[in-house]
């Protein structure tokens, strides 16, 4: 071994490689100005000891305090067998991984790791004070790779922490004055070790600062920090890891010699993403002082600690303020001052209270399984948890017995809330989330949202829910399908009883704007009081009542509706009153009497036999296939619309044989009336039904506007009354058919806008018919009219020979081809008219009258003719204005082909000289010519055809009654 050589700290020059060292900025002149930087290079043969000057640069020892340089070395161990005080260490770039051993230590200054290798230091190192009370200040930094240290005793120091530091014991002397400081994105490693005052810092005062992000403390063992000042601080992103759960966390001021006067304790830690991780419990306790001993959770900061204890008689308080403890076991305020504000306090176990404690909560959230009150707890805004399985009680706890939520407050109970006898609990925009909420005795005035998430047990007690909107039962009461005597439930809006859900009255209060069944089933008894209006859309109600129950009065609105699949069953009487109304639209009334008495009571499709008492209002049907007198809702045979009585079909109302629907002042309605041999007796306004179809009667007036329709089918239909002026005012389309139709009306009659009439149809009338200027009348095929006939209008017929078997006249025009059987007086007697044939024909049987007038001013005439087949009498009225001259000529008809016979034997003529006539041209071109000299013999001819006229006229008239008899023996 070399002999040692030792170092004067008097003017020397650096040697060549500190120099080095130096210039690449891995040596930092702040070791003590007579400090000197030495070298190991561990060159020493068989020896790593530092007292070999071998190991060391020029061979020189380091002195006292000189700054140690480890950098490339012949060997990875390094005993320390000579210093006792050193100033920097460091491990230069080129340093290989290391071991540090021997005796202690004591450094004023730094310790650092340049290399690219983890280096452990296992000689134990102290860092003092270079004067009392002084802290200086020391850096660890463990660089890239990381430093590993043994025991590590702070002495009045205030230490920094860089990158990678683990100690193994961590030590501060008593009564000594400490600080450690862990960087940003720097972590240590440690185990606090108590010292002889039984804490860390005993006697002593002490702070730790863990600032910015990735700055973090991994701890070994319980804490127990408790001198004469303690100060921890987390902030910036910061992060503590408890490693394991055994033993407690003591930041205790108690702890201190109860000589000390004033010790401080305080406690935080502050902003997003800083964290606390601790399964250990936690003590925070303060004694012995008059100055401020906080402890802080703020600013998005998140704590996590097994049970926790806060207990300070003293000055200051715990605030957890934007942050979030978490405690995984118990909470308790043992005495001091607590305040939640914008923050989470979440506690696993119980939180309880001690009697010299005030817990002030503003804002944020608290929550435990239960709560243990004996101090004073302020609930100002926040949501209150209680995630226990006991749930919570109103008036007990930290409960009081009269809670209001408001908009500032929410309360959350994961399973049963209890509203006892005397107690209340008031939602109104706040939150409240429970799994039950139990009424028992007390009252509850939820809100609507707080009444639709929270499941209600109303034992005993008054529900009240606020709000306009719908909640169903379901949701609304849990294991509560009786409300009988003591239990009340109101609710300003709707409460909708869905499918699968009951809900029976039996006894106690039930009142809402609506009840709206959806599907499920309401039983109300009699003995109970119930207020709002139903809507029955589907599902049951069930009223039991001593006597009757009205529409538009109690449940009811003034209109009911029963919907697909909605049963309404009431024990007495249904009563249906003026201005209601009762719709069976697929649903079902069980009833022990239906009374309409003055409303109205609608089915909306077809229906079987109906139980009901209608003395006055209006019925209403409404199903696709109408309905039929005699059936159905219509069970009688003869049916009296009286004035207080009102009919209404949507489609067809059928009348069978043997029914009869009297119209006696009661207004009667239908899509279509279809006569089925039934009888209508009263005035009908076809305006009113649309259609009038079949066969059968209707005995009493009739009318109805254009648009009205009779189509007459199967057999005989009579209508009108021969009574009456007004027996017959039809404006609209009569349809025959092939049937026979008998019109009565006291005077001619006068047929509507149109009129159709089928092969073998015949029409018959009581005192003539009037087809009107602009109206038609259209035959197909042989068709029949029987009365006397005026036409005004359009005759056409086509496809056969419509046959006139009365008189006929008028100026209306015919088309097609016309059978007159008795007489035809075109215009009209004391008028004369052209009458148009519109290319058609014209025929006169024997007993037939064509009366033809001639006027000084114009005559008759038939033109447009195709055929004229005469073989009646033509009466030739002249009147006393005319005065022809000999030799002219009168147009009487108009065709292109005559048959039959027009000779003088077949004319009759009044008003002029026979003898002065000319009819040798009647049959050739239709005319006939005034003569200068009268024929032979025309006197006894014209006695002749005066009588024959005369015998025709009462041969037409014997037909005419006898061809087809009046129904019902009318005339």
């Amino acid at each position: 071994m070399p002999p040692r050589m030792h170092r004067a700290h008097t003017s020397r020059r650096a040697r060549p490689l500190v120099a080095a060292l130096m210039a690449a900025g891995l040596i930092l002149p702040q070791a003590p100005s007579s400090a000197a930087d030495v070298v190991w290079t561990g060159s020493a043969i068989n020896c790593i000891q530092w007292n070999c000057a071998g190991n060391w640069g020029n061979d020189l020892l380091p002195a006292k305090r000189d700054n140690l340089v480890f950098g490339k070395s012949a060997v990875s161990a390094s005993d320390n067998d000579l210093l006792q005080e050193i100033g920097h260490l460091t491990f230069a770039s080129d340093a290989p991984a290391m071991t540090l051993s021997g005796k202690t230590v004591d450094s004023q200054a730094d310790i650092r790791n340049f290399s690219a290798y983890r280096q452990t230091i296992n000689m134990p190192l102290k860092f003092s004070s270079p004067g009392y009370y002084q802290p200086g200040n020391s850096q660890i930094d463990g660089g890239k790779a990381g430093l590993k240290l043994a025991d590590v005793t702070l002495d009045t120091r205030s230490l920094k922490i860089s990158n990678d530091v683990s100690i193994s014991n961590l030590k501060a002397r008593e009564y000594s004055l400490n600080n450690i400081y862990i960087a940003p994105n720097s972590t240590l490693t440690t185990n606090f070790v108590n010292n002889s005052g039984g804490t860390f810092n005993g006697n002593g005062w002490f702070s730790l600062a863990v600032d910015g992000p990735g700055a973090t403390l991994n701890n070994n063992s319980a804490l127990l920090f408790g001198g004469r000042s303690t100060s921890i601080s987390l902030t910036n992103g910061a992060v503590f890891n408890d490693i394991g759960a055994i033993g407690t966390n003591y930041i205790d001021s108690r702890m201190a010699a109860s000589t000390i006067r004033g010790p401080e304790t305080n406690f935080s830690i502050a902003g997003a993403g800083t964290k606390w991780l601790s399964q250990r419990d936690l003590i925070f306790a303060v004694g012995y002082t008059t100055n401020r001993n906080d402890f802080e959770v703020s600013n998005g900061a998140y704590m996590s600690t097994g049970n926790f204890i806060y207990d300070n008689n003293f000055v200051g308080s715990m605030a957890v303020t934007g942050g979030m403890l978490d405690v995984q076991g118990d909470f308790k305020l043992s005495t001091g001052s607590a305040m939640l504000q914008y923050g989470t306090i979440q506690v696993k176990g119980t939180a309880s209270f001690g009697q010299n404690s005030l817990f002030i909560f503003n804002e944020g959230t608290l929550s435990a399984a239960q709560f243990d009150n004996a101090g004073r707890f302020t609930w100002q805004g926040g949501t209150l948890g209680f995630t226990g399985s006991g749930g919570a009680q109103l008036g007990t706890s930290i409960l009081p017995k009269d809670l209001l939520i408001d908009g500032s407050k929410g309360l959350q109970v994961s399973n049963t809330l209890t509203i006892s006898d005397g107690t209340s609990l008031t939602v109104t925009n706040g939150q409240l989330q429970s799994g039950l909420l139990a009424v028992r005795g007390g009252t509850a005035n939820l809100s609507e949202q707080a009444a639709a998430s929270n499941g209600v047990q109303l034992s005993s007690g008054t529900l009240v829910v606020s709000g306009t909107g719908s909640i169903s039962v379901s949701k609304l009461l849990r294991n509560t399908p009786v409300l009988d005597t003591g239990k009340t439930l109101q609710l300003a809006g709707t409460l909708s009883l869905e499918a699968g859900s009951s809900l029976t009255v039996d006894g106690g209060q039930l009142s809402a704007r609506y009840l709206q069944l959806d599907g499920g089933t309401l039983n109300i008894m009699d003995d109970s009081t119930v207020s709002g209006k139903v809507a029955l859309n589907s599902g049951t109600l069930r009223l039991t009542s001593k006597g009757s129950v009205a529409l538009g009065t109690g449940l009811f609105e003034q209109s009911v509706r029963l919907g697909q699949n909605a049963t309404l069953e009431v024990s007495k009487g249904l009563n249906i009153g003026t201005g209601t109304n009762l719709t069976f639209a697929g649903g079902q009334l069980r009833a022990g009497s239906l009374n309409l008495s003055g409303g109205t009571l609608r089915f909306d499709n077809e229906v079987g036999t109906q139980n009901y008492n209608w003395t006055s209002g209006t019925l209403s049907l409404g199903g696709r296939n109408g309905a039929t007198l005699g059936s159905g809702a219509l069970a009688q045979n003869t049916l009296v619309l009286n004035s207080a009585r009102n009919l209404n079909v949507d489609h067809t109302l059928s009348l069978g044989r043997n029914t009869n629907l009297v119209l006696d002042g009661g207004q009667f309605k239908a899509g279509t009336l279809a006569l089925q041999g039934g009888r209508v007796s009263g005035q009908l306004n076809i305006d009113k039904v649309g259609l009038l179809q079949g066969y059968g009667s209707v005995n009493g007036a009739i009318s109805g506007g254009s648009s009205a329709r009779i189509n007459a089918s199967g057999g005989v239909l009579s209508l009108g009354d021969g009574n009456d002026a007004a027996g017959f005012g039809f404006a609209g389309t009569l349809d025959v058919g092939n049937s026979r139709v008998w019109i009565f009306n006291q005077g001619v009659a006068q047929l509507g806008s149109a009129t159709f009439i089928s092969d073998k149809g015949q029409l018959h009338s009581s005192d003539g018919l009037l087809l009107g200027a602009g109206n038609t009348l259209s035959s197909s095929g042989n068709t029949s009219i029987y009365g006397l006939f005026v036409n005004q209008g359009s005759v056409s017929s086509s496809g056969g020979t419509l046959s006139f078997y009365d008189d006929v006249s008028g100026t209306g025009s015919f088309t097609g081809q016309m059978l007159f059987r008795a007489g035809y007086n075109p215009g009209g007697a004391g008028a004369s008219a052209q009458v148009g044939f519109g290319g058609g024909s014209a025929s006169y049987d024997s007993n037939a009258i064509l009366t033809m007038e001639v006027m000084g001013s114009g005559h008759d005439q038939m033109s447009g003719l195709s055929t004229l087949n005469f073989n009646g009498t033509l009466h030739l009225v002249f009147g006393a204005d005319f005065n022809a001259n000999p030799g002219s000529s009168i147009k009487l008809f108009d065709f292109q082909h005559f048959s039959g016979q027009l000779d003088a034997e077949h004319i009759v003529v009044d008003g002029y000289d026979r003898a002065k006539l000319d009819f040798s041209h009647l049959g050739r071109d239709g005319s006939i010519s005034v003569s200068a000299v009268p024929e032979p013999s025309s006197y006894a001819m014209l006695l002749g055809g005066l009588g024959l006229l005369a015998w025709r006229r009462r041969r037409t008239l014997g037909v005419r009654q006898t061809a087809t008899g009046c129904p019902n023996g009318k005339n």
